[in-house]
């Protein structure tokens, strides 16, 4: 692997790890780059800003996440695959759960502005649900009126459940949301 490569994930690497300690505007690039072992002036070659690295922070998780969503393409159109997604949605979420928890913590998302991150991200995530809503409507399968309003529906409830769950501040454990998705989403499908 090239050496600039490795750099940046070392970067890359260490800011996410400081991130994990401390709100982004209390890590300086100077203690970033001195903890990579690198020169200030070499995260500069990778990240104009702090915020181009925060946002690289955000992106490799975000990123991560719409691949799950993705597998809907892969998928059959089917309910089951609804019990498929939310199962593959939280065992991302358990894995991660230490940098789920920094990117929905306010002093995070904050810090270059949740609405741009639902700009640059939800409409991004919400097409890969609408286009199986809608081929499962074409196929007979779900008995949908309103395909977007359906779509947004799942998308915004599946949302508030799980920032909910990844900040605990929901009365419920995983294993209740879970269930409670997969019936819900069926439900409207159905």
């Amino acid at each position: 692997m090239k050496k600039s490569i490795l750099t940046q994930s070392r970067i890359l690497e260490v800011a996410e790890t400081m991130f994990l300690k401390a709100p982004v505007e209390k890590v300086s690039m100077r203690a970033i780059a001195e903890a990579a072992g690198v020169s200030k002036g070499t995260i500069y070659l990778y990240y104009e800003t702090k915020e181009d690295l925060v946002w690289s922070v955000i992106d490799q998780y975000l990123k991560r996440f719409l691949e799950i969503l993705e597998t809907l393409d892969l998928a059959i159109v089917d309910l089951n695959s609804v019990d498929e997604v939310i199962d593959l949605i939280f065992e991302f979420i358990e894995t991660h759960q230490s940098q789920m928890r920094m990117l929905h913590e306010v002093s995070f998302h904050g810090y270059v502005g949740l609405p741009r991150i639902e700009k640059k991200y939800g409409s991004i995530w919400q097409i890969p649900l609408r286009k199986w809503v809608e081929s499962g409507i074409e196929k007979g399968i779900f008995h949908v009126e309103y395909p977007e309003f359906t779509t947004d529906f799942i998308y915004a409830s599946v949302h508030t459940m799980i920032d909910s769950y990844i900040l605990q501040e929901s009365a419920y454990d995983e294993a209740t949301i879970r269930h409670a998705l997969k019936i819900m989403i069926k439900k409207m499908l159905r």
